[in-house]
């Protein structure tokens, strides 16, 4: 059989995913080798990369920067792999391999009927398949997302967001919890701030992470309450921003928070988004604004 041998202590991931390796990519399956299978945690290189090296004995080292970077190697690993009846061929080789983008994913964000839970649990799939590594769920026509932010989920919907979390999960995909408050929020309100912990409360206590705050497509303007006590409206959505992060920060060890500006699409300079960015955390990541569906960079 294959060993496995764990030549670092390491993280829970790692170990567990030693497991994970010997059991999941099923090519080793009645067939005799005597090589080492030798898994290396680094989280000092660059996210979700790893190193796959295999020598002339057969013997396979992989240096991973993380649970996810593992999985990634051990795909490029079971692709090497030649079976000719019950003999394994492996080239000799050294692969060094990661992503030039930090977050690569997709926004379940437009308008009309929402998916169904098949087809999102499908997109996690196909997303985990493409070495993708976010979904973010924040689909405009559900209510509880946009309209209704302030209401907790029903216990059937919640148990439907949890089941795609643990999807994620299972496929090494980072799952994020959207919300829109951003139609009739009333900044001036501390019981709005706290409506707004109240419902994201509900799914960190499941064990989500990454949480998206969404003010795009809504009205650009302010009440006068909120015009004398702030001035702008770039102003009023960075403040905004900054209260739900000190939040998670001061219940989490470490979320992540990314945010949507309400000019996510403009080109070029704008009170708003001067506003947005003089005000917002330097450390909170925003969508970033481009012209078109696709970035001219990466046409």
């Amino acid at each position: 059989q294959w060993t496995f041998s764990q030549v670092h202590d390491g993280p829970g991931w790692l170990r567990d995913q030693g497991v994970f390796a010997l059991k999941s990519y099923g090519f080793l399956e009645g067939v005799q080798a005597t090589s080492t299978l030798s898994i290396i945690a680094d989280p000092s290189r660059k996210r979700d990369s790893y190193q796959l090296d295999v020598t002339a004995s057969g013997d396979v080292l992989i240096i991973a920067e993380s649970r996810r970077a593992l999985r990634y190697a051990l795909e490029t690993l079971s692709q090497s792999i030649r079976l000719n009846e019950r003999t394994i061929t492996l080239p000799i080789m050294r692969v060094k391999d990661g992503p030039d983008m930090a977050v690569r994913g997709f926004i379940e964000g437009f308008y009309g009927t929402p998916w169904s839970h098949e087809t999102r649990l499908t997109m996690i799939d196909s997303l985990a398949a493409w070495r993708y590594n976010a979904y973010f769920y924040a689909p405009k026509d559900d209510r509880y997302h946009r309209d209704l932010w302030r209401m907790p989920y029903p216990d059937d919907k919640l148990a439907e967001l949890l089941e795609l979390k643990s999807a994620c999960d299972a496929q090494a995909v980072d799952f994020h919890f959207a919300i829109s408050p951003g139609k009739d929020f009333n900044p001036c309100l501390e019981e709005d701030y706290n409506a707004l912990y109240r419902k994201i409360d509900q799914v960190l206590a499941h064990g989500v992470r990454h949480i998206a705050l969404l003010f795009d497509d809504i009205e650009p303007v302010l009440d006068a309450e909120a015009t004398a006590r702030f001035k702008r409206l770039g102003i009023v959505h960075a403040h905004v921003t900054n209260q739900l992060h000190d939040y998670l920060n001061g219940h989490l060890s470490e979320p992540v928070l990314t945010v949507c500006p309400t000019e996510y699409s403009h080109v070029g300079p704008s009170v708003y988004r001067e506003d947005f960015g003089r005000t917002l955390h330097a450390d909170i990541p925003c969508f970033l604004p481009v012209t078109t569906s696709l970035p001219r960079c990466l046409m």
